[in-house]
């Protein structure tokens, strides 16, 4: 129960990012780091069928995003078993797209980083392994940080 109320209030972080920003725009300059991508259940592309993607980099030449809805089964520990900061912790990692799926990234919930991107409000991307290494031995968890596999 615990950890579904934690999803949910991720959930609810994320979206509140949508409800703060201007309404829904199909105009391509308006997609910049930090929106949502709302993909239909009747996608083209069964992979981004009914999929919910935050935008956390973009250039001229790129974006890259993570699904924010495709929770895995995996937990953490299994997931990064050789990290040993990873042992032992049973959030679920979450399966960020098709691309690079051995890659990891995370987001995480904090009042400042200098080591991540910052994405949206306290919301920072975090690609290095010594970033993500250093959330788990604070002992970040599922609220205020998620592992993403692929983008």
């Amino acid at each position: 129960m615990v950890l579904k109320l934690h999803r949910w209030l991720w959930i609810a972080l994320v979206l509140s990012a949508a409800l703060t920003a201007p309404a829904q725009s199909m105009r391509v300059e308006d997609i910049a780091v930090g929106k949502l991508l709302v993909s239909p259940r009747n996608s083209p592309d069964p992979i981004f069928a009914k999929t919910v993607i935050l935008l956390v980099q973009r250039d001229d030449k790129s974006a890259v995003g993570h699904i924010v809805n495709r929770r895995m089964k995996v937990p953490i520990s299994r997931a990064l078993e050789e990290w040993k900061s990873a042992k032992d912790n049973a959030d679920p990692v979450y399966m960020g797209g098709p691309v690079e799926l051995n890659g990891v990234m995370a987001l995480v919930r904090s009042a400042k980083s200098a080591d991540a991107a910052h994405v949206f409000g306290d919301v920072y991307l975090a690609a290095s392994r010594k970033t993500m290494e250093k959330a788990l031995t604070d002992g970040a968890g599922s609220h205020d940080f998620r592992i993403y596999l692929g983008y």
